[in-house]
């Protein structure tokens, strides 16, 4: 057994030492992870591009007005209903080039587990150099 003196440099270490277990011990906090449902939520509100799927497109490119029709089917597949949803165009040439950009919005509400299709929808001003487009969503609010 080690005897320590009161004054001694290695009594001071062990005080330390033993001052710093003390404080170290895990005490109860509340989780910093959100609950589960939380966390989805936030998810929906965060990312509907990953929630409100495109599939069924189609267009169709008017010369003499340098517009497009474009026709799509949205479906939801969040837990919650979208509204002032945005869909980005982007129209690219023959060899994926990006030739321009624009957001078209869906009137109304995509309810949950809702399947919309969107028929003929306008946009202007498209390139006519235009080959391909593609479609994403660029926005979506949850609705109350």
């Amino acid at each position: 057994m080690i005897r320590l003196h009161k004054g001694s440099p290695l009594a001071a270490l062990v005080g330390f030492l033993t001052l710093g277990l003390a404080i170290s011990v895990p005490q109860d906090r509340p989780s910093r992870r959100p609950d589960p449902q939380t966390q989805v939520l936030e998810n929906y509100r965060r990312y509907p591009d990953r929630y409100i799927r495109i599939s069924e497109e189609a267009w169709k490119y008017d010369i003499a007005s340098h517009s497009a029709m474009h026709s799509f089917t949205l479906k939801n597949n969040a837990g919650v209903a979208y509204s002032d949803i945005e869909i980005r165009l982007i129209y690219q040439d023959s060899k994926g080039k990006t030739l321009q950009s624009q957001t078209l919005k869906i009137p109304g509400v995509l309810g949950i587990a809702e399947i919309r299709k969107i028929k003929n929808m306008k946009a202007s001003n498209v390139p006519m150099a235009s080959e391909q487009v593609l479609l994403t969503v660029a926005k979506g609010l949850i609705h109350p």
